[in-house]
């Protein structure tokens, strides 16, 4: 071989030689170890400009598995050609690229043909020249050496190093043992990848899980023509059943009746990245229905399509098995089907997440009811939030997490939010509005965790904890931008409606209304946190924080106003050394109420650990005043 081969611009000649000469060495040592036990090999690396010496030997390669072809030539490419500064033969040059090349399927060719089935794999090694002519080789001759190769036997995972191979023999491997496929993108040698697509999942006859990112329109089109020929068939032979088909499950009947069927699809991960995907998702809700337990559907906010409305559900018919439904739409607005619940009726997970920020309750049109009896977590924001029927919780006793948010401070004009559906007929300032009323009279007996922001916590009644005897999360944030919606406590509040006499409007010199009357308790919670636009005054902050809460451990009350430093404290002091009252944080409106004078000259101390003292922290309260952070003894501790 020429030395000319491994010229490069500007490569000072004794780099040349010593690069060249180490080539040599190399494939000729390697020559000189491999020929006296050729016979038993199972593997061997070939260097591509002396391959005619190995399939000159060809019948002494009888165990031969796996071979590793190394490039020690320089292969022409474009990017040589664009800057090589020499004036080339191209026909030559074509000879030089191609020669080499077909050596290597001949090699692979002949070698199948002499011993078959045994060749099972063919890799490519470090390549001693640059740009790697091995990354062109795979490009040009994968695919056809593959196609030499034995397919791969009972497959469990779809990965990217056998996905070529998969390519290569779709049609006849065994693929009926795969499970779990996650996201692949096919080579771009491949031409007509919607057709590899279609059918490695038709041939996946096993598959479980997918993870899928349409690289075009109308990806599982074909599951729904495949679902709707099932479905037809199955109809029309019901009446003429075997034997023994009656038997079997409706899945693998259907399997009998049509060759290919459907995969019994149980995860679906879906993104969107090129084209919109709303026709996937009504796709695969029709086409895999009966299997489907888990969907998850992701946007990215930085997607670069033009903003759209993402549709769910509206193709559906029936998810009788799904129980985790998570939708992540970015800035791309959700809108549900409003029979999507019902479809679902097993679900035990459902987030639903877009970025609506400003909205008109006129546009809002809620989903229907639902009856979720297995439902233990519900994480709405945005457009999922809003069109929530909130007559459904009703029907979810086993809900234990519930989150409803908005992104961004908006609440609607307070009218639209009070009016009563009833009287909005002759309501103009709210007419056009047909929003359910929410009753907050839910029985919940699992509820843990609630969290509620902008204009669902301003509709939050206090009369729903007497349905929550396990809430211990409690948090509520009001956004005051405009400064309308502002919710004002008031001793009404912290009774039972069913308790309080409508005709009775006295009361006490306390400030609470006359007994008898059942005041409202969660006796679980343990973290409270009101924040934003909530205004409680002194004369109800001892029976809210008291009288409510008796196992509070965590306060926080951030921008609540109408209440004084003063009453704060003596109500935490006057809490028995038994209530668990840890810490508390809050703000207050003014400064001088905030500082550290008027806080000393209230008991409260700096925090802070004193050598030699040892208190215990059941004595003791950790209160936050903005950034500043005190401590405050309960009365009946000995420190008092």
């Amino acid at each position: 071989m020429s030395d000319t081969h491994f010229y490069r611009r500007g490569m000072p000649d004794r780099h040349v030689l010593k690069h060249y000469f180490g080539v040599v060495v190399y494939r000729e040592a390697n020559w000189l170890l491999c020929n006296p036990i050729l016979e038993q090999l199972r593997t061997l690396t070939i260097s591509v400009s002396i391959i005619d010496r190995y399939t000159r030997v060809m019948d002494r390669l009888e165990n031969l598995e796996q071979v590793e072809f190394c490039f020690d030539m320089v292969i022409k490419t474009d990017w040589l050609h664009s800057y090589s500064s020499s004036t080339v033969n191209e026909s030559a040059t074509e000879v030089q690229q191609e020669n080499p090349l077909r050596a290597i399927v001949q090699f692979v060719q002949d070698h199948a043909e002499h011993f078959q089935g045994r060749l099972k794999a063919v890799t490519w090694g470090q390549s001693f020249t640059y740009p790697d002519p091995g990354e062109i080789c795979r490009e040009k001759l994968e695919l056809d050496i593959l196609r030499i190769l034995p397919p791969l036997k009972k497959l469990t995972t779809v990965t990217h190093d056998n996905l070529l191979m998969i390519a290569a023999h779709l049609e006849t491997m065994d693929l009926d043992h795969v499970q779990d496929m996650p996201h692949l993108k096919w080579p771009q040698s491949l031409n007509d990848t919607r057709r590899y697509n279609q059918r490695l999942l038709q041939r996946c006859r096993g598959l479980r899980s997918l993870h899928v990112v349409p690289s075009e329109q109308g990806t599982f089109q074909w599951a729904v023509r495949v679902r709707k020929e099932l479905e037809s068939r199955a109809k029309n032979a019901a009446s003429s059943l075997v034997c023994a088909t009656t038997s079997l499950p409706s899945h693998e009947r259907l399997h009998t009746e049509v060759g290919y069927g459907l995969a019994p699809l149980k995860i679906v991960k879906i993104e969107e990245d090129r084209w919109p995907i709303t026709d996937d998702l009504d796709d695969i809700g029709f086409a895999f229905g009966p299997t489907l337990e888990t969907l998850k559907v992701s946007i990215s906010q930085y997607s670069s399509l033009p903003h759209h409305t993402v549709h769910l559900g509206q193709g559906w018919l029936s998810l009788p098995a799904l129980t985790r439904l998570e939708v992540h739409t970015g800035r791309n607005r959700l809108l549900v089907s409003r029979h999507l619940f019902r479809y679902c009726p097993n679900l035990k997970y459902v987030e639903l997440v877009d970025l609506t920020n400003r909205y008109q309750s006129k546009d809002v049109r809620e989903c229907l009811p639902a009856t979720l009896a297995k439902l233990e977590s519900i994480r709405l924001i945005g457009w999922g939030a809003l069109t929530f029927h909130p007559a459904t919780f009703h029907m979810t006793p086993a809900l234990k997490t519930w989150t409803m948010k908005m992104l961004r401070d908006f609440i609607p004009p307070v009218a639209e939010l009070d009016h009563n559906p009833a009287l909005a007929a002759s309501n103009q300032e709210v007419a056009g509005i047909d929003r359910p009323l929410w009753t907050w009279d839910w029985h919940l007996p699992n509820l843990e965790s609630l969290c509620l922001t902008n204009e669902f916590a301003y509709r939050f009644q206090f009369r729903m904890l007497d349905g929550c005897p396990l809430l211990k999360e409690l948090e509520l944030y009001i956004p005051n931008s405009d400064g309308q919606a502002t919710r004002i406590l008031s001793a009404f509040d912290l009774f039972s409606p069913d308790s309080i006499d409508p005709g009775h409007h006295q009361l006490s010199s306390a400030g609470l209304p006359a007994p008898p009357q059942q005041a409202i308790v969660a006796p679980s919670l343990k973290t409270l946190c009101l924040s934003g636009s909530w205004v409680i005054d002194d004369a109800v902050l001892s029976g809210f924080l008291a009288v409510m809460f008796p196992k509070l451990e965590v306060l926080t009350l951030v921008k609540v106003r109408g209440f004084t430093l003063k009453v704060l404290v003596e109500t935490i002091k006057d809490m028995p050394r038994s209530a668990p009252v840890k810490v508390v944080a809050f703000t207050l409106p003014t400064r001088a109420e905030a500082s550290y004078e008027n806080a000393w000259k209230l008991g409260l101390r700096l925090r802070k650990k004193e050598r030699g003292s040892e208190v215990k922290e059941d004595s003791l309260v950790k209160i936050r005043i903005g950034h500043t952070e005190y401590v405050l003894w309960k009365k009946d501790c000995d420190h008092f």
